[in-house]
């Protein structure tokens, strides 16, 4: 299988699995811009790693049935964890609006072979 089918593959089931779960991603989100408001920029992280040590965990692949973990982080983690390069900030920020506007979701999607921004649709 090429990379570039490969890519589609994980994407399309990561696509699917936050849809299914699209409350779930709601309230978390919810959660961290309104009720703790602890930042701006909520960024789900999707994984399939024993460990990842960004974010806090809130959904464990195995106990849910899911193919992949999420953790949930924050832009500003991102920039500190120098996940994302403080020059990018801007233009980030504005994909992120531009994008979650449509009541979607912004995720980093991590996997062994790659690593993508995705921005899903949850509601």
């Amino acid at each position: 299988m090429s990379l570039e089918n490969e890519q589609e593959m994980l994407l399309s089931s990561l696509r699917e699995e936050v849809q299914q779960l699209s409350k779930i991603f709601q309230r978390v989100s919810h959660t961290v811009k309104e009720e703790e408001k602890i930042s701006n920029y909520p960024i789900f992280i999707a994984h399939q790693q024993p460990n990842l040590g960004i974010g806090i965990a809130f959904m464990d692949k195995k106990a849910a049935g899911c193919l992949w973990a999420y953790h949930i982080s924050t832009l500003e983690e991102l920039v500190k964890k120098q996940v994302l390069s403080m020059d990018k900030v801007d233009d980030f920020r504005e994909l992120y609006k531009a994008k979650t506007a449509e009541n979607s979701c912004c995720l980093f999607m991590l996997h062994e072979r790659m690593s993508q921004w995705v921005f899903i649709p949850i509601g």
